[in-house]
This record gives C-alpha cells, structure tokens and sequence, in this order.
C-alpha cells in the first residue's frame, strides 16, 4: 500500500493557484517528508481549466455563457516547449492538442482544405510528439508508421518514412546533436534521423541482453547526447552513449525500490535526473543521472468513481515531459487529463517558499498496484 495525498481534493483549474488572503493547502512528494522534492501544481481536464484565466471569460462562464467540455478522450504522450505551449496527441480522437498556456488558447493540428480552410489532422494513432528548435512539430503515427511535419502555428507540411518502420512510437529531439531519435516498438530498434538522409539504426534487435528490446516504447536524450530507452517488456531502461553503445541500465520486475512493473515513458530534467512513468503501479519513479534510485510519487486513484481530482492520482500514467524548469507534465490516461508537478529547485524554493503550515498531510491511503496497465 502507497499512502497518497487524498487530504483535500485539489478542485483548482488550470496550473497557477490563485491568491487568497489564505493560503491554499499544497501537496508534496516524498508524503509526510521534512525535506520535500516535489509539488503538486494542478491539472488540465477540460477547456475551461486553460480558458477561464483569459480576460472575460471566466466570468461569461460562470454567467453560464460556455459550457465546458472535455479536452481529452485518450491523453497518451505530452510535450512543451520554452514558448509556453503544450502538445498532447489524443488515442481516441486521433488528434494532437496544441494549447499556448500564458496567451490561453487552444488548438488541434490541422491542415488545409482544397478550399483554403482548415480541418483537424486526423492520424491512424498519434503516438509521440516533439516540438523542433525553430517552432515546428513533429508527431509519429504509429498506425501508419509516418512522421508527420507541422509549421509551428500547426499545419501539416509532409509525411516522411511511410512503410520504413514497423510501428513508430517515440520520438525526441537532441539538441545537443541537432538529431531526431525515433523509437520503432515493432522494430525493436532506435533510429537517427537527420534531414535529407535516411533514417539509421542506432541501438536495437529483441532480446533481453546488452542493448536489445522488448518492445521499447519511449526515448529521451540527456544533456551530454546519452540517450535513455525505455525497454518495457523487460521491465528496465537501458542507457546508450551518442553512437549507440550501450553503456548501462537500471529498473528490474519487482516490488523493490525502483523497481519497475510496466514502464511507459521517460523525461529528463536540466539537472539529468529521470522521470519514468510505470502504468502497472500508477506511478512516477525518479533516478538520478546514472540510474540510482531517488524516490516515486503518485498512486492508484480513479477520478471518475473516488470524487474527483486526487493530487498525485493515477489511473495507467503514460506519456512524460520534463521542461527545462523542472516542471513535469503527465498524461493520465484513463482519468483523461494533463497533471503538472514541479521539481522543488532551488529558484522554485526562492519564489515559492514552503513555509509552515503548507503540508497537507494525506488523510488516506490508496493502492500503486491496481489493474493491468494495459499493453504496450
């Protein structure tokens, strides 16, 4: 049994907490710590949660003037960018999300009509997405087994590689290289992509030795061009240095400390700490650069039939996204929304001190380990 943060149901809308003569209650990770590492910000569920801070219309919606609606069918991978602006491709609706959280407007990727106008881009299974240096956006179809290319105001401009991968699933942007890394989760392989050229195979072949996958589903990249796989049959993430060469892994099938049950994807901070989300236990495990073990927050709770929004609640967690401000955005898929956490850096401490008072100890426990967390 994980003891979770239930206390008070955080009913807030959107990421920042509004200012009140009292101090709102706020939710941190490890539960029950003197010397917290991470804080609970808030979620995304429905339009109103991103539209009510704009000018106006927080107060037509409460004159009942906009009805709000769900943003979400089936949220499966999320990505942000230094401009505010989040991606969230969508299982279910076959569409990727494009919403710009400081001017708080909301967008589907699209394309244009014959006569001019424009349509949602509908993909066979939108799967990972990635926002480029320059603006523009990336998004593998994992059914068709494309990478689409978006402008940055999110227009479809090419489909590439059809009928090169077997499956697509991931992809991430290595700034540091100035090379894309694509995960093929049928393939069992990493590719490089660069433009002009044809995709090359770094790391892969299936097995459980030194390098090889069982079914990978998620990649991400370090400040150093090491890139770490998320390896998920084999219950582990394996570590490879910029040419490919394995180098380490960490994560094993159990009930231990960072042990891992079914990983699903992975973030990496500024600082290179990792953030894996594992959809068996409904958690978030974090490692330092290397692999060790930190600490894990979160733990079953189904919104839908315990009341609502639990702070640090999961149902099956899938895609992760790591800003450079240490801000970590995670798809909770089976309740259908964004949750926002915030690593507790040391310029994060100075602007928002945690002062006595603001830990809400959890008033219940709930279980990590509850459903199957559904196949890769």
């Amino acid at each position: 049994m994980t003891r979770l943060c239930i206390g008070l149901l955080l009913l807030i809308a959107g990421c920042a907490r509004p200012e009140q003569t009292e101090r709102s209650p706020r939710f941190f990770w490890p539960i029950g710590s003197t010397e917290p590492r991470i804080e609970y910000l808030g979620f995304f569920e429905k339009d109103s949660d991103i539209l009510k801070h704009r000018q106006g219309v927080l107060t037509t919606m409460l004159a009942g003037g906009i009805e709000a609606t769900p943003l979400f069918l089936a949220p499966h991978d999320v990505a942000s960018d230094s401009a505010g602006r989040l991606l969230v491709t969508d299982s279910l609706s076959r569409t990727v999300h494009l919403y710009n959280l400081e001017a708080r407007t909301l967008a589907v990727l699209g394309r244009l009509d014959k006569d001019g106008s424009r349509k949602n881009f509908i993909f066979g299974f939108p799967a990972g997405v990635e926002f480029l240096p320059d603006g523009s956006i990336v998004a593998v179809d994992s059914e068709k087994g494309t990478l689409e290319q978006f402008s940055s105001d999110g227009l479809h401009e090419a489909t590439h590689y059809e009928g090169f991968f077997r499956r697509p699933t991931s992809i991430t942007y290595d700034r540091v290289a100035g090379r894309l890394l694509l995960v093929d989760t049928e393939g069992h392989a990493v590719y490089v992509i660069k433009p002009g050229e044809t995709p090359q195979q770094l790391a892969g072949g299936r097995g459980s030795g030194e390098g090889q996958f069982n079914y990978p589903l998620d990649v991400e990249v370090d400040s150093r061009s090491n890139f770490y796989v998320v390896d998920a049959l084999n219950a582990r993430v394996q570590i490879f240095d910029f040419r490919g060469r394995y180098k380490s892994s960490f994560g094993s099938r159990g009930t231990k400390g960072g042990a891992l049950n079914l990983p699903k994807a992975i973030g990496i901070d500024a600082q290179d700490q990792i953030y894996v989300t594992d959809a068996r236990r409904h958690q978030v495990l974090v490692y330092g650069k290397d692999g060790e073990f930190l600490t894990v927050f979160g733990a079953y709770s189904s919104a839908k039939t315990q009341g609502g929004v639990v702070p640090g609640g999961f149902s099956q967690p899938n895609g992760i996204d790591v800003d450079r401000n240490s801000t970590i955005w995670i798809c909770d898929s089976l309740n259908r929304m964004v949750h926002r956490f915030q690593y507790l850096t040391p310029r994060y401490l100075q602007e928002n001190p945690v002062l006595p008072g603001d830990i809400r100890l959890p008033a219940t426990e709930a279980t990590s380990e509850r459903g199957d967390g559904g196949t890769p």
